[in-house]
């Protein structure tokens, strides 16, 4: 009777400490995605980006290594490595053709085990032996534009809470990278629209469609002597 007592109060002790660790790991998380979307918010650049994603990839999964991947021209590319990868120039790696890949490609979450690297220049040592990973597709919008991947030894597990993890990352990088590019897209714009501008000999005035001025050359004497309103009254249609 005793023994089954002690049983059981052990079994409920164990129970109470697995659930605090469970607690203190999600507290964790939460901890780490929360310092992610705060850090997001403050850059535009994209290899800043990319290279604060694969860091807590990294950290979050303890894996050896974590790898981002952007599709250019149809093609994934890598951008952003973390880890025993001792080369500066990324941009010459490709995602291999294997199933995991392909799957991944494909949009699904992905944990492969005992796959070989020898597409990643690792050292020796590494690039001998076979490695587990978990890697999940980065989403713009409900188009795939990249990948975010971590791997280790095999005697590392991937699980799907960890799959969970990267996908949560994967979506803050996602919203980030699309607001690095319209922000790129937007500077180039204006860039472009200054230098058309800068070559007139003439004055030119845009507006958008409420009449509100957006931009101007003034070039001539009568356009100097101008002073733009908050809007200006568009033209009836004849």
């Amino acid at each position: 009777m005793r023994k089954d007592l002690s049983s059981v109060v052990i079994g409920e002790i164990q129970q109470v400490a697995h659930t605090d660790q469970v607690s203190r790991e999600r507290e964790r998380e939460i901890s780490v995605i929360y310092d992610l979307s705060r850090r997001l918010s403050y850059t535009l650049d994209l290899d800043s980006v990319l290279k604060t994603t694969a860091a807590l990839a990294r950290r979050m999964l303890s894996s050896e290594g974590a790898l981002v991947f952007m599709v250019e021209d149809g093609r994934p590319v890598l951008k952003a490595a973390l880890g025993s990868l001792p080369f500066s120039d990324v941009s010459s790696i490709h995602l291999p053709r294997e199933n995991w890949a392909e799957q991944l490609q494909r949009g699904d979450n992905v944990i492969a085990e005992k796959v070989s690297l020898s597409w990643l220049p690792l050292p020796a040592a590494s690039s001998l032996s076979s490695h587990n990973l978990a890697a999940v597709p980065l989403f713009t919008g409900s188009e795939i534009s990249g990948y975010l991947i971590c791997f280790s030894p095999p005697e590392r597990d991937f699980k799907e809470s960890h799959l969970d993890v990267l996908s949560t990352l994967a979506s803050q990088a996602g919203v980030a990278v699309e607001k690095s590019r319209l922000y790129t897209l937007t500077v180039a714009e204006k860039s472009k629209l200054e230098t058309i501008l800068s070559a007139l000999r003439d004055g030119l005035l845009v507006t958008d469609s409420s009449g509100a001025l957006l931009q101007a050359s003034l070039r001539s004497k009568a356009w100097r002597s101008w002073r733009p309103k908050t809007s200006m009254p568009m033209a009836e249609p004849s």
